[in-house]
Parts: structure tokens; C-alpha cells; sequence
């Protein structure tokens, strides 16, 4: 793995320099511009530890050269008054210097023994200089962050307790980790990924997307760097791993941040990978990093990380994807105590489980070649208009075909509008959630919908329909219920797939792998493709008007 790491972090770095821009103006000389948002991001310089890797392995000092520039870049342009940097130039959000911070830190923790010291002082003095920021940041009233910057901070205070000695950092760092440790609910999760962190049903804020590829990682180098909780932090990964599909990637279909939902993760964290680097010696976070890693090489079109099928579509790939993605590889090749031992398969790869979580509120149901997960869960976290639960089929996967049905948003909406993309190739972005339509109003907006679960059947009911899930070996049987209604199945289904039907179109075959069939005609067209950047896939609508009952079946092709 270490040596596909190796070939796939220059592949991507080398990338990202060439889009490096050459002007007279310290305003965006040396700078990063982004092909997809024709902007540049602001924690370019979180490429010091990549780049910095590169060069050590390498030897080629323009790789360290290019490194400062970035820092330079961002010390001109986003510096705060109090010496830390702004998250973008257009956004005044200060809490992301943790992770850059981290990036600088890592750089000199891994090779400061080697690192020419022109590069180690200057770095370590703007590293400890925002580290003495995060010192006393709790006393700001106007900073409220998400439990990720409460691991960003524990971590990044423990680095400087490691880089220089001071025991204040690492005393100072207990109160960012104390906290954490209190956020984990009775199934091991992660909440508080916004707020209010509980609702009056008992849900949580919970994001996967942005606790497996973020969270959990600097929780695992704060254990690593400290000794302390060591134990805890690996049981509380094994819980989230979960989530992890046998592609790699992480379903976060439902989570607080789902329209930053990209399918191997989320947009601007550091990748799952940059934690399983720290815990190689144990078969399955082995198999876990194998899987991820194989779903990077994957999704790697034109030298950058991207959305899975936006090269099917010409869409252009955010450079964010991969220069923060970046430092997990360098994580990777820096790893120790990696197992020869046989992978140990993920917890749900190996058995039929049926599991609740979320106060019995979202539930994962794995059977044979399939598994899934539909969601009740509310969590007012982004606006109420672009939620995705309502009892919907969030996500569907099957062994040999892969990415069924995966949830979007409602609504698009980008929170993050500098870290996150417009389409293309559409005018708007369309709703891709499996789910009921009535009277106009979409079944993910439903909030009285109620869960019950008997072995692999989920029942979703509301005031106006139920849709019941049933997870067979080889099939799913959705059974539906409403008094005139549209269900809409949205299929992810690549561009170049071959889409034949029966003459009374109850018969949907793709690829002669996958086969829908319906009590019902179905409206679908062969040759529509919807994408949406809320997972990077691209989906084959398709619909069935119910009028009383209706039983549509996903199953394998015969």
C-alpha cells in the first residue's frame, strides 16, 4: 500500500502545481486556482506535509521550494490580526489554522532531523505562533466551532507539546479532549457535527463523512502522540467503520453535513486514510486502508482526486478534493507497524446484521449481496428544505454492482459556498433520493415518520404513505402505500450503461446486472442521466405513479 501511496501522492501533487498561477501581485502569485470554482482555497498551504514527503522521498528540493511559496501565499493573504489565517480570503472563518497549523507541524515532526533549517525555523515559529492562538481561542465569545475543531485543537496542541516540550500545550490540550470524549452516543458515535447537538426525539448531529475522515484521524494522532486513550479512540473507529462500504467509501447519506457528502468522503477533510495510517497492525483498519485507498486510485481523473462520475460528464474536478486528501497519503507512507497478518473483514462485510442507531431513528440492514440504510433521523443542522431523511432508502449497495441508491439533498444548498461546486452540465440540481412525492412535498421532508424493524424489513410510515424496505439475499422488495402518489427510484447508473425495458416497461434491465421490476408501469427514459455533486454520481431516473399499493423489486439480473 505504502508504495501505491508513494505513486499516487506525486500524481496528485504534481497536479496540483500546475495549477500554480505566475503574477506581479503578492495577492495571488504562487497561488493554487481551483479549474472547478475558479477560485482560490484558501488552506492551499495544508500541501506543506504532502509536499514536504515528496521531497524526502525524492530528494528533489523544488517539492520543499514550492511548499514555502504556499505558506507565503497564505501568510500574506489570510493572516487574522491575531496571527492565524483565515479559512479563504472571502470567508472569515479561523478555525480550519488548525489543520494547516497540523500540516507545518507534521512536516517538522516526521523531518525535522533532515529539513533544511531555513525551512524548520520559519515553519516551526508560524506553527507555535498558532498554537499560542488556540491557547486561549475558548475565551473568544464569537468562536463556536464543531466537534472536529475539538479534535483539530487536542491534536494540534499535543503536536506543539511533542515539537517543543512545553507541558502547557499538552495540559491546555485535555480541555479539547475531555470534551470530545463526552460526544460519543450509546453506539459509539461522533455527534455534535452542529447544533443544537441533540433533538427532542433524541437524534444526534452526526456526520460521518466529516467523523471518518477527520474526527476519528486526529483523534488517533492525539493517541498516538500522548499514550492516552488509546484503547478507547481504535473502539470507537471499529463502531464508525460501519459505515464504511466494501468499495471504500464512506456512507454519509444521512449525516448533519450530507451536501458536502462526496461519495469516498467529504470535500474538504483529510481522508479516512490519514487515521488508519496510525493502526495498520490490526488486519481489519488493514483491509479498511486497502479498500479506501483503492477507491482514491479509482476516483483519480486527470492527476486529482474527484467526484466519482463527474469525468463521465465533463464536470471539472474542486482542487480541494486533493490537497487535503494529500496529507492522508503522506500519513500513509509514513506508516509504522503495518501487519502481514490476513485482512479482517469490515463489520459489515462478513455477515447478514441488521443494526439501529439514532435513538432506532436510522437503520443498516446488510443481507446476502445487499445492504442498506434508511434514515428518520432529523438533525437541524443545515436548513430544514434540504434534508434527506423522511424515512427514505438513504443508501443501497450491491456486491457486484456497487452504488445503487444513494440520498441527496432536497435542495442543493452550498453552506460553504468558496468549498463547494455548482454544476456544469445542468441548470439546477435535481433531488436523487429514492422516495415518495405527494402533493409536491418530498418524503425526505417528512418529519413525523416513524421506523420499525422485524430481521430485514424496515417500515417507513407517515401520515400520508409507507414504504416498506425488505432486504433479501438477492433482492429488495419495496413495498409501497399511498392514496395517489409518485415514487421516484433513482438508480446510479454510469453514462455509457445499456438500459433496456419490457414493451410494458414493469421490466428495467441495466448492464445484465441489475433488473427493477415493478406491479406497476414505470416511467423511465433509457437515455436520461441526472448527476448530482451531492455524492459525485450520476442516476438513471426513475419513477411508478401509486394509487393504493404498489411493490417494486431491485434485484440481480437473470
Amino acid at each position: 500500500m505504502q508504495e501505491r501511496a508513494k505513486k499516487l501522492l506525486k500524481e496528485w501533487c504534481d497536479t496540483l502545481l500546475s495549477y500554480q498561477v505566475k503574477t506581479a501581485t503578492p495577492y495571488t502569485n504562487n497561488a493554487l486556482l481551483c479549474p472547478a470554482c475558479h477560485v482560490i482555497h484558501g488552506r492551499i498551504a495544508d500541501l506543506c506535509f504532502p509536499l514536504t514527503m515528496l521531497w524526502a522521498e525524492t530528494q528533489d528540493e523544488t517539492y520543499l521550494e514550492q511548499a514555502d511559496k504556499l505558506i507565503d501565499w497564505s501568510e500574506y493573504n489570510l493572516q487574522t490580526e491575531s496571527k492565524i489565517w483565515y479559512n479563504d480570503v472571502g470567508n472569515r472563518w479561523y478555525g480550519t489554522s488548525a489543520f494547516s497549523a497540523m500540516s507545518m507541524g507534521e512536516a517538522i515532526y516526521n523531518f525535522g532531523d533532515v529539513l533544511p533549517t531555513k525551512y524548520k525555523n520559519k515553519w516551526m515559529s508560524i506553527f507555535v505562533r498558532m498554537a499560542d492562538v488556540f491557547m486561549t481561542v475558548e475565551q473568544n465569545p464569537h468562536f463556536h466551532p464543531v466537534t472536529n475543531y475539538y479534535c483539530g485543537i487536542a491534536t494540534l496542541l499535543a503536536m506543539a507539546w511533542r515539537l517543543t516540550d512545553n507541558v502547557e500545550y499538552y495540559e491546555k490540550s485535555k480541555y479539547w479532549i475531555n470534551n470530545v470524549l463526552e460526544r460519543f452516543d450509546a453506539n459509539g458515535l461522533l455527534f455534535g457535527e452542529g447544533y443544537p447537538m441533540e433533538a427532542d426525539d433524541g437524534c444526534h448531529t452526526i456526520d460521518l463523512g466529516y467523523n471518518l475522515e477527520e474526527s476519528i484521524p486526529l483523534l488517533l494522532r492525539y493517541a498516538d502522540l500522548t499514550g492516552d486513550y488509546t484503547d478507547f479512540i481504535r473502539a470507537r473507529l471499529r463502531d464508525h467503520l460501519a459505515f464504511l462500504l466494501p468499495d471504500g467509501a464512506i456512507d454519509n447519506s444521512f449525516g448533519s453535513r450530507h451536501n458536502k457528502w462526496t461519495y469516498w468522503g467529504s470535500r474538504t477533510s483529510d481522508g479516512l486514510i490519514e487515521g488508519l495510517a496510525l493502526v495498520l497492525d490490526d488486519p481489519m483498519f488493514a483491509n479498511a486502508c486497502e479498500k479506501v485507498l483503492s477507491l482514491y486510485e479509482k476516483c483519480t481523473h486527470n492527476g486529482l482526486l474527484a467526484m466519482p462520475m463527474a469525468h463521465e460528464i465533463n464536470e471539472p474536478t474542486c482542487l480541494h478534493h486533493t490537497f487535503t486528501h494529500a496529507k492522508a497519503l503522506a500519513s500513509l507512507i509514513c506508516a509504522k507497524n503495518v501487519t502481514d497478518a490476513p485482512f479482517e473483514p469490515l463489520p459489515f462485510e462478513s455477515e447478514n446484521k441488521v443494526k439501529t442507531y439514532q435513538n432506532g431513528k436510522l437503520v443498516l440492514v446488510s443481507n446476502g449481496s445487499f445492504r442498506a440504510t434508511v434514515s428518520a433521523a432529523h438533525t437541524r443542522y443545515l436548513p430544514e428544505y434540504t434534508e434527506n431523511s423522511g424515512g427514505s432508502l438513504n443508501l443501497l449497495y450491491h456486491k457486484e454492482y456497487g452504488i445503487v441508491c444513494a440520498a441527496t439533498s432536497a435542495r442543493y444548498v452550498p453552506t460553504e459556498p468558496l468549498n463547494q461546486q455548482y454544476l456544469r452540465s445542468a441548470d439546477a440540481t435535481e433531488c436523487m433520493t429514492a422516495q415518495f412525492i405527494i402533493n409536491g412535498k418530498m418524503g425526505c421532508l417528512y418529519d413525523d415518520v416513524e421506523l420499525t424493524v422485524r430481521e430485514t424489513e424496515i417500515c417507513a410510515t407517515s401520515s400520508d404513505w409507507q414504504a416498506k424496505y425488505t432486504v433479501n439475499e438477492n433482492s429488495v422488495d419495496i413495498d409501497l402505500e399511498c392514496k395517489n402518489g409518485v415514487y421516484n427510484l433513482p438508480i446510479v447508473c454510469k453514462k455509457s450503461s445499456n438500459v433496456t425495458f419490457s414493451e410494458d416497461k414493469r421490466i428495467v434491465n441495466i448492464d445484465k446486472m441489475l433488473t427493477i421490476e415493478a406491479d406497476v408501469p414505470l416511467c423511465v427514459d433509457p437515455d436520461k442521466r441526472c448527476f448530482n455533486q451531492v455524492g459525485g454520481l450520476i442516476y438513471l431516473p426513475i419513477s411508478a405513479f401509486v394509487q393504493g399499493k404498489a411493490r417494486l423489486i431491485i434485484k440481480e439480473y437473470k
